[in-house]
């Protein structure tokens, strides 16, 4: 098969979704009126705002599967504070966790590893869901490839600039560290079940190819494959 979306090839006939980039390849059984109410939050950059819409959503369509994927990812935003940037109330910066452990205090981290997979609203997209492992397998991918693009390219530490413009030629070398260093650390993260460690672990290898294009970079910075 080859995704509708990033165009990549993988096996399994009848998959719902990309291993690669979590698309859905198939359409579920939403109702029209609930797939409306998806495009319209979708439409919307902020997250508070975007929440408010998906929650009217829910009331509306009660049980769709596509309304409560959203909100699995819409992360925290009703604890945001006026005024200040606060990247936590963004779901996949749970995973900053791995990369910044030094920054969190240890009640802090161990609440955000429980979440990644423990979120009763993930508990609920696997119950709706008439395929739970790859609807499991795409929540890790989408995970992981929002947190590259928000967290690690969006880092001007990591990816170079000049002028305010991005060196492309460099995004690879400066993305394969912190995407490696995050790799070894859920490794060596004795909380997760092994599964859980190669969901992460696959899903992050997966968006660094899918946003670099290759992955000899990352290969060589790994102690062992992915």
């Amino acid at each position: 098969m080859k995704c509708v979306k990033c165009g990549k090839a993988f096996e399994g006939e009848g998959m719902m979704f990309c291993p690669y980039c979590g698309a859905k390849q198939q359409e579920e059984r939403e109702s029209p009126e609930a797939e409306k109410w998806v495009a319209r939050a979708l439409a919307i950059k902020n997250l508070k705002e975007r929440e408010k819409i998906l929650l009217e959503a829910r009331n509306a369509c009660p049980d769709s599967f596509a309304i409560e994927w959203e909100l699995l990812f819409i992360g925290h935003p009703r604890k945001a504070q006026r005024g200040k940037l606060d990247f936590s109330i963004i779901k996949s910066f749970l995973l900053e966790t791995y990369r910044k452990p030094e920054e969190f205090q240890d009640t802090a981290r161990a609440e955000m590893r429980r979440e990644i997979f423990h979120d009763p609203q993930l508990t609920k997209c696997l119950q709706l869901s008439g395929t739970p492992e790859a609807t499991l397998e795409a929540y890790a991918q989408r995970l992981c490839l929002d947190y590259v693009e928000i967290f690690l390219e969006g880092d001007s530490r990591i990816s170079s600039t000049l002028f305010g413009f991005r060196l492309e030629r460099n995004r690879t070398r400066m993305l394969a560290s912190p995407v490696a260093r995050v790799i070894e650390a859920i490794r060596g993260d004795e909380t997760l079940t092994q599964e859980e460690q190669a969901l992460l672990t696959h899903g992050l290898y997966r968006a660094f190819e899918q946003r670099t294009g290759e992955t000899a970079g990352l290969d060589e910075q790994l102690a062992s494959p992915v």
